[in-house]
């Protein structure tokens, strides 16, 4: 890696949100309160661990018919756009006591803006293009 791409790499990413921060969900408890819930990491294991587990459920013949190899892996990757600091700040938002923009990377972010590129189901489209997965994983990670 030269000089100059490690610089923007790092640049990129010192402001960034940890991953462990990054929420996938919020939940509302029995009182009423509304709270950070599950993290994108959390969140994305355990979709691939259902999708493994139905397949296996599965007629073999239907598997076959219907679910190429790694389908369980695209079922998993479905949410990785929940990671781009407009949907988290738009989440934090949605949790009580939280005031806008006032996470550490999440300062500069406002969540109307991911209406211009289709939300975290664009972020996850446009990051499954970029790491070149094909056509089709893209669209499927994108329409979901």
């Amino acid at each position: 890696m030269s000089v100059f791409n490690q610089r923007v790499k790092t640049n990129l990413c010192s402001n960034a949100l940890p991953l462990t921060d990054c929420l996938a969900k919020t939940y509302r408890t029995i009182s009423g309160d509304k709270l950070a819930g599950r993290q994108v990491l959390n969140h994305c294991q355990i979709v691939g661990e259902v999708a493994r587990e139905l397949l296996k459920r599965m007629p073999d013949w239907l598997t076959a018919e219907l679910f190429p190899n790694g389908s369980e892996l695209i079922a998993a990757s479905h949410d990785i756009g929940k990671v781009s600091p407009t949907f988290q700040e738009k989440l934090y938002r949605g949790t009580d006591g939280y005031r806008n923009n006032t996470k550490p990377g999440l300062e500069k972010f406002n969540p109307e803006t991911e209406r211009q590129w289709g939300g975290h189901a664009g972020v996850s489209q446009a990051a499954a293009k970029y790491l070149k997965l094909g056509k089709f994983i893209p669209e499927i990670l994108g329409q979901h």
